[in-house]
């Protein structure tokens, strides 16, 4: 048994320093989180679905890694029109640095015309990606966001999946 004392001197003297090391990255981190309580407008670009590539959210932080998120996409093009509803949650992770990894999901409606047809679309979403916090009050993120819905009317019935690739969002928080 004498032997492994100094083993375990050591492993608690590196354990200790690995942590003491940590503490300020881990608090810097803190630091550039939005505090429970915050709200947040984002802008977003790109295809969430077939349907939208653009919109805005309101986002309010429940705690430092959780938020709500409750949105708006549009899409207006020569032939075709939606407008959709979201609601969900997103949770940023803790890690040290200003990058934030990005997990989340909800509900959505869209309602759609295409050349007079009418289309309404429910459905559920899932994303994932990462948000660089430049302060506490300013970040610019990207999502990749997977979709299934049930259109009902219009030129798309029946149950659908959609994948986006890329959505930039840009957001302020106060």
């Amino acid at each position: 048994m004498p032997m492994l004392r100094p083993f375990r001197r050591f492993a608690l003297t590196t354990a200790f320093a690995a942590l003491t090391a940590a503490a300020p990255s881990l608090l810097a981190a803190q630091e550039l989180t939005p505090p429970k309580g915050t709200w947040g407008a984002e802008v977003t670009t790109g295809s969430l679905n077939a349907l939208a590539v653009g919109g805005a959210n309101l986002i309010y932080f429940a705690t430092p890694t959780l938020s709500l998120v409750f949105g708006g996409n549009a899409d207006v093009q020569q032939d075709f029109t939606s407008i959709g509803a979201q609601f969900g949650l997103r949770r940023y992770a803790m890690r040290p640095g200003k990058l934030r990894p990005i997990l989340g999901g909800g509900v959505q409606l869209f309602n759609g015309d295409f050349n007079g047809t009418r289309s309404t679309s429910v459905g559920v979403y899932g994303e994932g990606g990462a948000a660089w916090f430049f302060t506490r009050n300013v970040s610019l993120g990207a999502t990749a966001s997977l979709r299934v819905g049930i259109n009902d009317g219009g030129f798309r019935d029946g149950t659908q999946v959609n994948f986006s690739l890329v959505r930039l969002h840009a957001a302020v928080f106060f």
